[in-house]
């Protein structure tokens, strides 16, 4: 038997234990008291205790049975009424049992023979309760399952929903990813016959996006996503031969906050595309934190395009903690602050 089937089983017999000892005690305080508020006058304490005390102990012995008994018949589909209906007829039974038991154990605590004459009385004044207490205990059992089966089916659920989850958004940046290199890639083959240097430049750049989106699957700092983005619009600049700034206005303390890779490519590339041909132009991000629960994040020029993959990422990843507002100039984007262990 494993440590933890035989920690389980230890819990279980001292919680059936103690049940069933509160229950002895509030017993015999219950008839002790009854004694003296009516005809019967003062009794010993201690005799009532040792008596419901060794009722509990039976009880206690008695209740594993009738586990067994609830869960061989559990009160759910398909077999509900069937069970029902057999917990009905076996209820009476075991009440009758138990109180037969009783007797016996009464008998023999008082160094008699058992008798038949105390079967049946203690089954004649004790079978209808013995009958609800055995109905109880098979309630309770059948409520436990049913709290333990929910709980478990939840668990399995929230996993399930998890797994799903993370394969979306494994698909939505595998969809970024590529299209990130693919557009980088092209841009070089544009110029790497008419100018050698530069071409050659921008593969060192490229390598190093591509080394900076291999090493991240989740959440990065977001010092290293504007890192990226730097490089990506400087991959531009070199492409096209004109002067495209990238600046970024973000306080130092924020740049280790984590945030999802690639976080901010998709909105830069559009703000890239409203920059087209124009010389001198500048892509601008402006981060801030205005109440410690999450990011603002501004990006300028908007080219009045919605990414819609990033839009679908970033929504299944915060739910409605995330905005995303497209005005006329600019994208603004708001998102909670994130867990380190991220999965995106």
């Amino acid at each position: 038997m494993s440590n933890v089937r035989t920690r389980e089983l230890l819990r279980f017999t001292l919680m059936l234990l103690g049940v069933w000892f509160v229950f002895g005690v509030f017993n015999a305080s219950l008839i002790h008291r009854r004694a003296l508020a009516t005809t019967l006058g003062e009794i010993e304490w201690f005799p009532v205790l040792q008596f419901q005390m060794c009722s509990s102990l039976l009880w206690a012995t008695f209740t594993p049975f009738i586990i067994a008994i609830a869960d061989a018949l559990p009160i759910r589909r398909p077999h509900a009424l069937r069970n029902v209906i057999l917990l009905i007829l076996l209820l009476p039974a075991l009440g009758i049992a138990r109180a037969a038991l009783g007797g016996a154990v009464l008998n023999l605590s008082e160094g008699d023979r058992i008798s038949v004459d105390m079967f049946k009385l203690s089954v004649a004044i004790r079978t209808h309760s013995y009958s609800l207490l055995a109905a109880i205990i098979v309630g309770a059992t059948n409520m436990m399952r049913l709290a333990r089966e929910t709980g478990e089916s939840e668990r399995r659920q929230i996993a399930l929903r998890t797994r799903l989850t993370r394969m979306e958004m494994d698909s939505l940046r595998a969809q970024l990813q590529p299209e990130l290199i693919f557009r980088m890639l092209e841009t070089i083959a544009a110029v790497i016959e008419k100018d050698a240097a530069s071409a050659d430049a921008m593969i060192v750049t490229l390598s190093q996006v591509i080394r900076r989106s291999l090493a991240h699957a989740g959440a990065v700092p977001l010092g290293d996503d504007l890192e990226l983005v730097a490089r990506y619009v400087e991959l531009h600049a070199m492409a096209t031969g004109k002067s495209l700034t990238f600046r970024c206005h973000v306080d130092d303390d924020l740049l280790d906050i984590p945030v999802p890779a690639f976080l901010l490519q998709p909105f830069v590339d559009d703000a890239i595309r409203a920059s087209a041909g124009r010389d001198g132009a500048a892509i601008e991000v402006t981060v801030q934190c205005p109440d410690d629960s999450g990011l603002l994040i501004d990006i300028r020029p908007h080219a009045g395009e919605i990414v819609e993959a990033a839009r679908i990422r970033l929504q299944r990843l915060f739910g409605a903690e995330f905005v995303l507002d497209n005005a006329a100039m600019a994208t603004t984007l708001r998102i909670p602050l994130l867990e380190e262990t991220l999965t995106a």
